[in-house]
C-alpha cells in the first residue's frame, strides 16, 4: 500500500512543475474520447485484473485514434480555416498523453497487490 501511495504521489508531483500552464494540458473532448475507449474495452473482461489491462490499452488504443483524428483536423484546418489548428492540435497531443497516463496508472494499480 505504501509503494501504491508513494507511486502517485511521484505521478501527481510532475503536475507541479507546470502550475501556471496546467489549464493547458486538461481538454474534455481529448478526456471522453480515450475514457469512453477504454471503459468500451473494459467491459470485455471477465475479471477484474482482466479489465484493469484491457482499460490500460483500451486508453492507449483510443490515445492513438485520437491522435489521427486531431492530425486529420489540423490537415483540414491549414487552408481554409488557420485558427482551427489550435484545438486540433490539442486533441491530437493530449489523446496521447492521457492514453499512456491512464496506461501507467493501470499499471501500478495491477503491479500492487491490491487487484488480483
Amino acid at each position: 500500500m505504501v509503494k501504491l501511495l508513494a507511486s502517485f504521489i511521484l505521478i501527481a508531483s510532475i503536475l507541479l512543475l507546470i502550475p501556471s500552464e496546467l489549464h493547458l494540458f486538461f481538454n474534455m473532448k481529448s478526456v471522453w474520447l480515450v475514457l469512453a475507449g477504454a471503459i468500451s474495452f473494459a467491459l470485455m473482461g471477465s475479471n477484474n485484473s482482466e479489465k484493469i489491462e484491457f482499460f490500460s490499452k483500451g486508453a492507449v488504443t483510443f490515445g492513438w485514434i485520437g491522435f489521427v483524428l486531431g492530425t486529420v483536423m489540423i490537415l483540414a484546418n491549414l487552408e481554409k480555416d488557420p485558427d482551427g489548428i489550435g484545438p486540433a492540435a490539442s486533441l491530437a497531443l493530449l489523446t496521447v498523453l492521457y492514453g499512456y497516463g491512464i496506461q501507467a496508472i493501470c499499471f501500478i494499480i495491477k503491479s500492487s497487490s491490491l487487484i488480483k
